[in-house]
């Protein structure tokens, strides 16, 4: 695996999620190299996967934010902000899920709060 990131994240339908790759140089489309090296990496940790079929090739923007912490907050009672979480959107959906629960039916814990305050939408202002 050459030291490359990859993950593997099953889907419904015996689909595999097979990323990712990262860089920084405006195309909005996927290079071959880079699918070839994800395929390969996806490969040596799942043997498998060189039998699945390829269903679909993307590449999305992942914004990010200066200091790589989200920006997660209220903006209004009724308005949350969540956006910025980079390649590491999938890691931490499951704490903007509770967090953003939390501040919509008023129950964040102390810890909560500390989460929330180091991703503070306004904390570059």
């Amino acid at each position: 695996m050459s030291g490359r990131q990859v993950y593997l994240v099953p889907r419904e339908r015996e689909e595999l999620v097979v990323g990712a790759s990262v860089r920084e140089d405006g195309r909005a489309s996927a290079h071959v190299g880079s699918v070839a090296e994800l395929l390969a990496d996806a490969i040596a940790l799942l043997p498998a996967v060189r039998d699945m079929q390829l269903h679909e090739v993307t590449a999305r923007a992942r914004p990010g934010t200066p200091d790589d912490r989200p920006y997660l907050g209220l903006l209004s009672p009724a308005v949350v902000v969540s956006t910025g979480y980079s390649r590491h959107g999938i890691l931490l959906a499951p704490l903007a899920a509770r967090l953003t629960a939390g501040m919509l039916n008023g129950t964040l814990t102390e810890t909560d709060r500390a989460h929330l305050e180091a991703m503070s939408p306004g904390r570059h202002r």
